[in-house]
């Protein structure tokens, strides 16, 4: 049983005399005068599909931004971090994916190595009993996937995603995690990985 706009609508779990499911639907009360017709009809509004949302993030002192398509997903917020960095995060709550994205400026100069320096200092975290620690390269990212069983005693069964690339003096972090991850949901840690990219403001 649910409600669909005024008229609570009912499925029958099993057969009927003749053989057949039964629906039934009733109408929210309403006021008939007996003096005029009232009309009464299922032609309920079809509610619009979400639009697919396209985050960018920005540094102000850049011409450019990283681009991430994040359809189902909600942006928590957008901070600067007292260290000057740029934070973004964003949720799915059906899938119950976490993106975060991050840039920072640097130091004209700094090797692009760092990249991978940076992603091996977070396997190193005494905290986390990390497992399965997978270093690869996409694209010009830096890439590290790493799984997490247990945090505080609790099992929470995290898998990360970090993808790190270094561009036009700015630091780019994504991190892309879900607790419960089974492998069913490799295809949406790739989903975001793919869609990211950098373009003009």
């Amino acid at each position: 049983m649910f409600i669909q706009g005024q008229w609570t609508v009912a499925y029958a779990g099993h057969k009927d005399s003749t053989g057949r499911y039964d629906t039934m639907a009733q109408d929210a009360p309403f006021y008939f005068s007996a003096k005029e017709d009232v009309t009464r009809n299922f032609d309920l509004p079809v509610p619009e599909p979400p639009k697919p949302l396209r985050e960018r993030l920005s540094l102000a002192t850049k011409d450019w931004g990283v681009v991430l398509d994040l359809p189902g997903f909600v942006v928590k917020s957008i901070d600067t971090k007292p260290d000057g960095r740029l934070y973004m995060i964003a949720e799915n709550s059906n899938t119950k994916v976490v993106v975060s994205l991050a840039l920072e400026g640097i130091k004209p100069g700094t090797r692009a190595s760092s990249c991978r320096e940076s992603l091996e200092k977070r396997t190193k975290i005494k905290e986390l009993k990390i497992k399965d620690i997978r270093f690869s390269r996409s694209g010009d990212s830096d890439v590290l996937r790493y799984f997490v069983s247990k945090f505080r005693g609790e099992h929470i069964n995290q898998e990360s995603l970090f993808a790190c690339q270094v561009y036009d003096n700015t630091h780019i972090d994504l991190h892309v995690s879900k607790v419960d991850y089974t492998a069913v949901d490799e295809p949406l840690f790739a989903d975001v990985l793919k869609s990211m990219h950098l373009d003009k403001v």
